[in-house]
C-alpha cells in the first residue's frame, strides 16, 4: 500500500521506449518487458508460436534468476492477442541484474533442440488441459464470428494441439527475431532509492529503441457487424450444463469510446444487484454466477456475457439475456445508474492500482502510448466527464440485435431441443 505518495510520478524521456514510475517508499519493484512478435511471425498454421516462445524464455529466466534469490513465483511470462513479454517482482538490489538477465535472454535466440522440445512438451500439456475448460471453445467460436473468420483474433492465437505440435525450433527463432527491436520497458518502484535509471535504460536501448514506440499501437483489426451471426453449438456430449456465451463488437482500447464500453460492462453485470445477476440468478434462477467482461487491446474489443446454466434452462437463459440487452439498447442507462457507476469507479479504480505490480501490469498490457503524467487519475476524470447521451449512443451501437453473436457449449441434442421448443 502506498501511503506517502498516492500520486506516482510518471517518467517518459528515458532514452528507451517505455515508462518508469517513481513510487517512493515501496520495498519492491515491478519490472516488465513487452513486445509484439506475434504480429509479424504468426499466421495460419503458426498459432501459438509467441506463447511457446515466451514459455521457452521464461523457463530459461527462472533458472538464471534463481541465482539472484528471485523465487519462481516472482517471474511470469505472458502472450496475448496484442503482445507478449516478461514480468517480475524484485527487490531494489535485484533490479539491475534482473534487467541484465532479461536483456541477455531477449537479445539472443541460441536455443537448442532439447530445451525447445521440453518447453513444447510442457506447453502442449497446457493446451490439452485448456480443452477441458468449459467455455473455451465457445469463446473462440464467438471471436471467429465477430471477426468474420479472418485475422489473428478469429483463430486460436494461443494455439491448438495440432498447430503447436507442428511448430519447429526455426519457427520460434523467427518469432523471437521479429520482436527483438520492438520492445517496451515498464519499471515501477522507488527509483530514487535504487538509482536504477542510471543503469537500466542503457541495458535495454537496443531492444526498446525510442523510434519504435509506434509499433506498440497497431491499427485495429476490423470486426464485422453482421445480422447473420446465428447461434453456434459446440458439442460436449452427456454434459448436464450448458455454457451460454453472448458477445458483441466493442471499441478497441485506443478508441475514444473504450471507457464507455468498460462502464457499460459494469452497468450490465458489475455487481450482485446488476441487471444480469438480477435477471438470471434472482428472477429466473438459472445461473449462480453469470459474468460480464469487456476485453480490449490495441487491435480489438469485444463485450462478453457468459453463464453456466442447467441444460434444461438454456432457452430461458438465452431469452433473458437478449431481452436485457434489447432493453439496454432501446432504453439506455438511467442518469441515476450512471451516477452510481461513476462514483464506484472514482472510489475503486485508484485503490486497485496502489502497488508496483498493479500499476506496472496495467501499463505494460493495457496502456497504449499516451504520455500522461497521471494516467490513472486521467481515467477516473474521463469517466466522470462521460455524458448520458454518449453512453446510451454506444449502448445502442453495441447491443442492437444485429451486433450480437451466440455460442452454446454443451450436449448438442438437448441444446437443439431447447432451441426448437
Amino acid at each position: 500500500m502506498i501511503r506517502d505518495n498516492p500520486t506516482p510520478t510518471y517518467l517518459f524521456d528515458l532514452g528507451v521506449s517505455g515508462i518508469a514510475v517513481d513510487m517512493p517508499g515501496c520495498p519492491m519493484f515491478y519490472l516488465g518487458y513487452g513486445t509484439r512478435p506475434g504480429l509479424l511471425a504468426e499466421g495460419p498454421g503458426k498459432d501459438g508460436v509467441s506463447s511457446l516462445l515466451y514459455r521457452l524464455i521464461t523457463d530459461r529466466m527462472m533458472a538464471a534468476m534463481d541465482g539472484l534469490g528471485i523465487p519462481e513465483g516472482a517471474l511470469s511470462g505472458f502472450a496475448g492477442p496484442d503482445s507478449a513479454g516478461i514480468q517480475a517482482r524484485v527487490l531494489p538490489q535485484q533490479v539491475v541484474p534482473a534487467v541484465r538477465i532479461i536483456a541477455d535472454q531477449v537479445r539472443t535466440a541460441d536455443y537448442d533442440d532439447a530445451e525447445f522440445q521440453m518447453s513444447r512438451r510442457d506447453y502442449l500439456q497446457d493446451v490439452v488441459s485448456e480443452e477441458f475448460v468449459v467455455g473455451r471453445r465457445a469463446r473462440q467460436s464467438l471471436l471467429a464470428q465477430l471477426y468474420g473468420g479472418r485475422g489473428r483474433l478469429a483463430r486460436p492465437w494461443n494455439g491448438t494441439y495440432e498447430t503447436v505440435a507442428e511448430l519447429t525450433l526455426s519457427d520460434v527463432v523467427r518469432c523471437h527475431t521479429a520482436g527483438r527491436r520492438r520492445g517496451r520497458m515498464v519499471l515501477v518502484g522507488d527509483l530514487g532509492e535504487a538509482r536504477v535509471l542510471q543503469h537500466v535504460p542503457e541495458l535495454l536501448k537496443d531492444l526498446c529503441p525510442v523510434d519504435r514506440e509506434e509499433s506498440f499501437a497497431p491499427s485495429p483489426e476490423q470486426a464485422v457487424v453482421s445480422p447473420e451471426y446465428g447461434i453456434e453449438v459446440i458439442d460436449r456430449p452427456n454434459s448436464g450444463m450448458v455454457k451460454v456465451c453472448v458477445a458483441a463488437v466493442a471499441p478497441a482500447a485506443g478508441d475514444d469510446d473504450s471507457l464507455v464500453a468498460e462502464l457499460l460492462a459494469a452497468a450490465v453485470g458489475g455487481s450482485p444487484s446488476s441487471p444480469l445477476n438480477r435477471v438470471l440468478r434472482d428472477q429466473e434462477g438459472v445461473a449462480y454466477s453469470p459474468s460480464v467482461t469487456y476485453e480490449s487491446g490495441a487491435r480489438h474489443g469485444f463485450f462478453l456475457i457468459d453463464a453456466l446454466v442447467p441444460k434444461e434452462k438454456t432457452r430461458i437463459a438465452l431469452t433473458s439475456i437478449f431481452r436485457m440487452l434489447t432493453e439496454l439498447a432501446d432504453e439506455g442507462v438511467t442518469a441515476a445508474r450512471l451516477g452510481v457507476l461513476k462514483a464506484s469507479y472514482a472510489a475503486t479504480w485508484p485503490a486497485l492500482h496502489q502497488t508496483p505490480w498493479a500499476v506496472g501490469e496495467w501499463l505494460l498490457t493495457g496502456f497504449h502510448g499516451e504520455r500522461s503524467r497521471d494516467p490513472l487519475g486521467d481515467k477516473v476524470r474521463q469517466i466522470a466527464d462521460l455524458d448520458l447521451d454518449r453512453v446510451n449512443s454506444v449502448a445502442r451501437r453495441m447491443f442492437g440485435v444485429e451486433g450480437v453473436a451466440v455460442a452454446l457449449e454443451g450436449a448438442r441434442d438437448e441444446i437443439e431441443r431447447q432451441l426448437a421448443s
